[in-house]
């Protein structure tokens, strides 16, 4: 997957900004022995507020070359709040991601907005890597 990840236009709230979105690959085991392709996803919410301030979920998405949606994950973070100046890593870890997949997207997202379970791979809290899997389906619009 060729250049960076990127926090694209979301509903955020208020005070809470994002940074450093990226990616890295690697294989877990030897792929001609069966091993696992692995793309990790990370960023940084920051608080940069003077009040505390609820974290939000995070959708990971990879699209294709024409920017249709391949695979999808949600993020929760690992702290349901954020003090003023404070910051929270969150990470996924998407085993064998679609071969199709050329670019990442990140947004905020709200529990409501996700996709039904079975377009959306399982995912865990901020700073542990999720397990992701493909969705093979076209999230409904």
């Amino acid at each position: 997957m060729a250049g960076g990840g990127r926090l694209v236009r979301d509903d955020r709230p208020r005070g809470i900004a994002r940074r450093r979105v990226g990616h890295s690959r690697s294989t877990l085991g030897s792929l001609d022995r069966g091993g696992v392709d692995v793309l990790i996803v990370r960023g940084i919410i920051n608080n940069v507020s003077s009040e505390p301030r609820g974290v939000p979920l995070i959708r990971v998405v990879l699209l294709d070359s024409v920017d249709e949606e391949v695979m999808a994950t949600v993020i929760p973070p690992s702290k349901g709040e954020l003090p003023p100046d404070e910051e929270v890593r969150f990470s996924a870890r998407i085993e064998d991601p679609p071969g199709t997949a050329r670019r990442i997207e990140a947004m905020f997202t709200e529990a409501e907005d996700q996709a039904p379970a079975s377009e959306e791979a399982p995912a865990t809290g901020a700073g542990e890597e999720a397990p992701a899997t493909e969705s093979g389906d076209k999230p409904a619009s």
